[in-house]
């Protein structure tokens, strides 16, 4: 399939967001991810943020509102794009370098059972830094969120790993609700809780990383503004591409 129609050119973030990059790091204690629907509660307070509670751990929040865009636009996206390094750097040509899929499941027309239960191998730039991470998709009940699927709603959940350290790393949530003009997406991402995956040394490893020195070293303040800008950047870009894509792909 040719994807030129789809490269568009990369935008800056909304002068919004600028401003809430140029406030840095925010120290405050924060809901953990099972408790995310108090983050969702509290939204207008908390969005558009970085947080570091002071264990080390780090929460960033960030919003796009997305004109002409629906919940099922988002589901099928996080399904279709997957098995592809192509589609994957559609959605921010700067940053995505390679992805592919632990399982394909394109020929599945269940958009959420294309990547629920899923894992997704995705090599990306964040700020100046290569992440080679596993993302593995879940339900969003899991974390609390039971009515993400009710009234054209959906919320796309994963836990994060970093592949270099064979480390799970955090947890994303992406949540979408539709609004007159199209859905608004409410992101949160919380960082730092390292659950290692190495035979034997599991437990000493855990404890070692999972203290404040090396929370901060691995996820630097530098990386958390770096994410914030990341996500607005990727998600408003997808946005402009989506619906038209979306609209081709059903004829």
């Amino acid at each position: 399939m040719i994807l030129d129609k789809y490269k568009l050119p990369l935008a800056p973030v909304p002068e919004v967001v600028e401003l809430a990059l140029s406030h840095g790091v925010q120290a405050s204690e924060f809901p953990k991810v099972t408790s995310a629907n108090e983050i969702l509660d509290n939204w207008d307070e908390l969005k558009n943020k970085a947080f570091r509670s002071k264990s080390g751990k780090v929460l960033v929040t960030c919003e796009t509102l997305m004109p002409e865009v629906s919940a099922d636009m988002i589901d099928w996206w996080f399904g279709w794009h997957l098995p592809y390094s192509e589609r994957y750097q559609l959605w921010h040509p700067d940053a995505h370098q390679k992805a592919k899929v632990k399982e394909d499941r394109s020929q599945l027309t269940n958009s959420r059972a294309q990547y629920i239960g899923n894992t997704s191998f995705v090599d990306e730039y964040i700020g100046n830094s290569l992440h080679r991470l596993a993302i593995s998709f879940f339900e969003p009940q899991q974390i609390g969120l039971v009515d993400a699927y009710i009234n054209g709603s959906t919320a796309i959940c994963g836990v994060t790993a970093n592949r270099t350290l064979n480390t799970e790393a955090g947890y994303l949530v992406h949540y979408i609700h539709p609004t007159d003009a199209g859905c608004i997406m409410r992101s949160m991402f919380w960082l730092g809780e390292f659950k290692p995956r190495m035979p034997l040394v599991s437990n000493l490893v855990s404890h070692i990383s999972n203290t404040l020195f090396f929370r901060k070293k691995i996820v630097s303040d530098q990386m958390a503004v770096d994410l914030l800008r990341h996500c607005s950047e990727e998600m408003n870009h997808l946005g402009k591409f989506l619906p038209t894509l979306y609209r081709d792909m059903q004829k």
